[in-house]
């Protein structure tokens, strides 16, 4: 830099005489007079002329944790004596560990010239203050053709401290220094290997060494050092602090790899690049002076170091290895502004670092770059990034919002998986391609914006999100050409697409054998409410509404179909969560699988009464409705097809239904009562219980019965699959003689039966009969019986007695699971298998009474774990 020097008025400087002699000695022998405060701070400073300008050079290295560094150059020019008068007095202010610069100020007359510059360092421990001081001679024709000979050059060594000096050469004609060069002793005991020049040499280790602050100069007994080997220093636990002098070129792999007690490491300004696990597993490392000129910092170089919590990167960094500050405490850092890439799980688990801006020039984030860094708030991403890796800020927890560059085509796998906190992202409208699980589980994320030109989402992309709202912007129809895998939505809550540039209403359809009526097949997603679907489409008549053709179509809350429609197909409406009404037209046939599956929303449904078929399932998980007539055209009513409405109440049965399947009303535990046509010939109903029509198979119990007793019917000889499944009011069932059969399930989560009598002839106990009666206490097991089913008894916790006749000859698996009331259990001789996991659980367990001998209880094939969690038994043998 040039400065024009500005005048000021005269300081006389009156020195004492002890003061004068030193000044006047430093003089004539041209020589610097420097202050130093010895173990705060170095500078080298320099005062010379060229061409007609003043060159003052000014250099300091020091606290790594300095504020502020004040500079002031003050250059005189002698009149008289002791006299000088100022020509320039420049102050400059500075931040960080060091500060090198070179002013150059106009000089146009001879004479003696004294140059002053002071460096005031804020630091921690004060105000700590250098002063440099040098004189010289200007002769304009002198510095205009003098050259430097040979024997002009003086050289000298010039200490500033115990084990520091300068080596200088001078010219002694004009003054001007030629070369400075410091020379640091090393700590002794070091170990090293002399190079075969005999001239310079390899530090490798501690050595004899007893100093736990460690000073690694620019020599050692003579030698110049060079380098630091690999695992010179590693596991010295002892070291605390480390000072590397400039000229080292490099430090080997591991060099302090585990140095334990390692607080504080300065590296030399000559060093370029930061070698693998340098400082891996450094654990008290708090303090680390990284030099302008490093290029990279390798693999694990400062991973495991439990206390650095910040680190200043200089901007001549170009790559962050893998896994380089990987488990570190780092609350805080700046990345160089010249970094290109930042590679595999450079800041991963650093769980205190809270914000990360990356810089412009940064081009590829590699996997799992940032993943688990559960305190991550804020990301700014660079505006040259082409690539993000898989996982790179997976598990960020605390992230709230991103905004995706323009330079982005694609977003990898999971790169954003468990962003719990994420609540906004901004994507780029340079993007093609989603990839799966790249959202996944951000809960947070209520809303996003999908570009024009996204072409692929791929399964999983936004699975188990938050996402309420997909704003695409485009129209509907360009949004059912993104290629779109199976499950790319999967678990995610209901949501609404809306068409940021309009929509159609772009109905697909097939002609059907006729010539003359259609069926719709696919119709582009939509955002309005209402729904009707026209009676024909360019001049076709529309009489089916094909499969899945309006699945999870969100927005819908009112449908209305042409009396046209004859068959909604599978899944047509399906988890339609939103859908409040529909009206089903007269001319309805034939309702598929799944047509009506989760509407949740669905209050109320009139079936025509020209449908025949009702499929699997037509109407599971309608959670509202509340009623249901069963027309009697319905001769058809298919597995689950009301299962899990959980509102329903009442039901009613036309005349026509001949073929009804399993599970129909299942989980539908607020029906009081079924009602049943006269006429109808294949089934009734008895005090608002459904049966068939002869009574011999009770079908479904009216479970929201407020009945705590209940005999059934001696006609009835086969109680159906979960028919009295969620009967919570009950406190007494009475099984009568005329029972041969019940079916799995059948007395599941009756929460509060306390009793249950069995007097029919059984062979087998079905699967769950009695899973979750929590409250029985008792059970007598017929003596038919020879099949005790898995889990029959499970969680029955406070069944206490159990008897079992000696003809049952399986026990199944988990059948008495956490019955932990059962202390004692009579088991007959006729048991020949008892299976895995039979009475796990039963904590309180003391005896099994076996009706045989030991030897027939060795015959037995037990399954595995059948006996876990119990603490301590005796098996008593009664024969």
């Amino acid at each position: 830099m040039k400065s024009t020097p500005r005048k000021k008025r005269l300081l006389p400087v009156l020195l004492i005489a002890a003061f004068s002699v030193i000044v006047v000695v430093g003089i004539t022998l041209s020589l610097p007079f420097v202050l130093f405060n010895i173990n705060t701070m170095h500078t080298v400073s320099n005062f010379s002329f060229t061409d007609g300008y003043a060159r003052v050079n000014a250099d300091y290295i020091g606290y790594e944790d300095t504020a502020e560094i004040q500079i002031n150059v003050k250059i005189e020019r002698k009149k008289f004596l002791f006299r000088y008068e100022e020509i320039v007095n420049e102050s400059y202010t500075s931040q960080g560990s060091s500060y090198q610069n070179e002013f150059f100020y106009p000089i146009d007359k001879n004479g003696t010239y004294r140059c002053t510059v002071t460096y005031t360092v804020t630091s921690p421990d004060g105000n700590d203050i250098v002063t440099f001081r040098d004189v010289k001679v200007y002769r304009a024709d002198e510095y205009s053709s003098h050259t430097h000979t040979p024997g002009d050059i003086l050289t000298v060594t010039d200490p500033s401290s115990p084990n520091k000096s300068y080596l200088r050469q001078s010219c002694t004609v004009c003054g001007e220094v030629l070369s400075e060069t410091l020379i640091v002793e090393s700590s002794k005991g070091l170990a090293y290997q002399i190079h075969p020049n005999r001239k310079t040499c390899t530090i490798t280790g501690i050595g004899s060494c007893t100093d736990t602050d460690i000073v690694i100069g620019t020599h050692i007994d003579g030698y110049r050092i060079t380098d630091i080997a690999e695992k010179a220093f590693s596991y010295c636990h002892s070291i605390t602090s480390v000072e590397i002098s400039d000229g080292i070129t490099k430090i080997g792999k591991s060099a302090f790899f585990t140095c334990s007690s390692l607080t504080k490491i300065s590296l030399p300004s000559t060093l370029t690049v930061i070698e693998n696990s340098l400082l891996f597993d450094c654990r008290k490392l708090t303090t680390v002076f990284i030099p302008e000129g490093a290029q990279s910092i390798e693999k694990m170089a400062f991973a495991y170091c439990a206390s650095l919590k910040e680190i200043s990167l200089p901007d001549s960094i170009r790559t962050i290895g893998n896994s380089a500050f990987n488990n570190s405490a780092l609350e805080r850092i700046k990345l160089p502004s010249n970094l290109t890439v930042i590679e595999e799980s450079a800041f991963s688990s650093c769980d205190y670092l809270l914000q990360i801006v990356i810089p412009n020039q940064v081009t590829t984030i590699g996997e799992k770059a940032f993943s688990h860094c559960y305190m991550l708030e804020s990301v700014t991403l660079s505006e040259s990034l082409t690539e993000i890796g898989e996982r790179a800020f997976g598990s960020c927890r605390s992230l709230k919002k991103i905004t995706i560059p323009e330079s982005m085509t694609e977003i990898d796998s999971y790169v954003f998986t468990y962003c719990e906190s994420l609540e906004e992202v901004t994507l780029p409208d340079t993007l093609y391609r989603i990839s799966r699980g790249a959202f996944e589980n951000c809960t947070s994320l209520k809303t996003i914006t999908l570009p024009q030109k996204l072409a692929y989402i791929t399964r999983e992309a936004f699975y188990q999100s938050g996402i309420q709202r997909i704003l695409y912007n485009g129209t509907n129809i360009e949004w059912d050409l993104i290629n779109k895998d199976t499950g790319w939505d999967k678990r995610m809550p209901d949501y609404t697409i809306v068409y940021l540039k309009g929509e159609e209403h772009n109905f697909s359809y097939t002609v059907n054998e006729d010539g003359a009526t259609c069926t719709i097949t696919k119709m582009g997603s939509r955002s309005n409410t209402i729904l009707a679907i026209p009676e024909t489409i360019d001049g076709y008549r529309v009489t089916a509404i094909g499969e899945s053709v309006f699945w999870r179509q969100d927005q819908l809350k009112t449908v209305i179909l042409p009396d046209s429609i004859q068959k909604i197909g599978f899944l047509a409406f399906g988890q339609c969560t939103n859908l409040e009404e529909i009206v089903l037209p007269n001319g309805l046939t034939y309702i598929e699988t799944g047509a009506f599956t989760g509407c949740e929303n669905l209050t109320s449904i009139t079936i025509p009464n020209t449908v025949y078929y009702i499929g699997d399932a037509a109407f599971e998980s309608c959670k509202k409705l509340k009623s249901i007539v069963i027309p009697d055209s319905v001769t058809d009513l298919l597995q689950g097809a009301f299962e899990n409405c959980h509102s329903l109440e009442t039901v009613s049965i036309g005349k026509g239904l001949t073929n009804m399947g399993k599970f129909v009303f299942r989980n539908c535990y607020n029906i009081t009562s079924f009602n049943v046509n006269a006429e109808n010939t294949a089934y009734t109903a008895i005090d608002g219980n459904l049966y068939t029509k002869d009574a011999s198979t009770l079908i479904c119990y009216a479970v929201a019965k407020t009945s705590r007793r209940f005999i059934i019917p001696e006609t009835v000889t086969k109680i159906e699959e979960a028919a009295f499944e969620f009967a919570t009011n009950l406190r007494s069932v009475s099984v009568p003689a005329s029972v041969t059969e019940i079916g799995a399930c059948a007395f599941l989560s009756c929460y509060n039966l306390v009793e249950i009598e069995i007097l029919g002839s059984l062979t087998e106990i079905s699967d769950k009969t009695f899973y979750n009666c929590f409250e029985l206490t008792a059970i007598r097991i017929p003596d038919s019986v020879a099949v005790i089913g898995d889990s029959v008894f499970a969680n029955c916790s406070k069944l206490q007695n159990v008897q079992m006749p000696d003809g049952v000859q399986t026990i199944g698996q988990s059948a008495f699971a956490d019955c932990v009331s059962l202390k004692s259990i009579l088991i007959g001789s006729g048991v020949q298998k008892i299976g895995s996991h039979a009475f796990n659980g039963c904590s309180f367990m003391t005896e099994f009474r076996y009706n045989g001998t030991a030897e027939e209880w060795g015959k037995i094939e037990i399954g595995d774990y059948w006996d876990s969690y119990i603490i301590s038994y005796t098996v008593v043998f009664l024969a």
